[in-house]
Parts: structure tokens; C-alpha cells; sequence
């Protein structure tokens, strides 16, 4: 690094080069470095036991074999013994089985009722 004495005497400018150089450097490996977490997180199947599964779904291990034995749940079990698991799976497992709000209830039950009210107006004379 240079000295007081030298820095006193350098061109500001060069300096401010210098450290924003720097800088966009430092950005860029930060933005790399995310840019590569962000795709290997999205990307990557992970592949659970059935403890890892349990902790992911904040379930029992015996909820877990319960679910597997009713079939309620996608797993695997190449070797005929151990259960194995697809964290993407159970991810499309956990948003397929959603609870609908109140308010998309209501607008279910209020769509079906007008439809319903078309199909007698049909036949009717007004």
C-alpha cells in the first residue's frame, strides 16, 4: 500500500480509479458467487433418507412411514428396504395438497352458483 506521502502526492483521480476498480471487481465475484447458489439451489434434486425428509416437512419419522404405507406421498425405494425421497417432489407434493382461502371459496361458491343460475334460466320463458 502507499504511503501518506505518496498518496498526498498521487493523482485523486488515480486513486478513485484505483478503488472502484477495486470495487467493481469485489461486485462482480459477489454476483458471481450468487448468481451460481441461486441456480445449484433451483436446479439440483436433492435426494433424502427418510430423517432428512421428516426434517423437511417438520413431520415424524412415523407420520412419514404412515404416509408412505397409505401411498400418500411420491417416494422411492430402489433397493426393497430403504425409502429415499426427492426434495422436488415433496415440494410439488406439499403445493398440490394447498387449502383454499376463505375469499377463493366464496368466489368457487359464487361461480358455481351462477352457473348453475344459467343453466334453469335456459328453459324457462321470461
Amino acid at each position: 500500500m502507499a504511503s501518506e506521502k505518496d498518496l498526498i502526492t498521487e493523482n485523486p483521480f488515480a486513486i478513485l480509479v484505483r478503488r472502484m476498480n477495486r470495487i467493481e471487481s469485489q461486485n462482480e465475484q459477489i454476483l458471481c458467487y450468487l448468481q451460481g447458489k441461486e441456480s445449484s439451489s433451483a436446479s439440483s434434486d436433492e435426494i433424502l433418507t427418510i430423517d432428512q425428509a421428516a426434517d423437511f416437512l417438520h413431520l415424524t419419522t412415523q407420520t412419514i412411514y404412515g404416509l408412505v404405507s397409505d401411498r400418500k406421498i411420491p417416494f422411492s425405494k430402489p433397493t426393497g428396504s430403504r425409502l429415499y425421497f426427492s426434495r422436488l417432489e415433496l415440494i410439488e407434493w406439499l403445493k398440490s395438497h394447498r387449502t383454499a382461502t376463505v375469499d377463493e371459496q366464496a368466489q368457487q361458491y359464487n361461480q358455481s352458483r351462477s352457473s348453475r343460475g344459467n343453466r334453469r334460466g335456459k328453459g324457462q320463458v321470461a
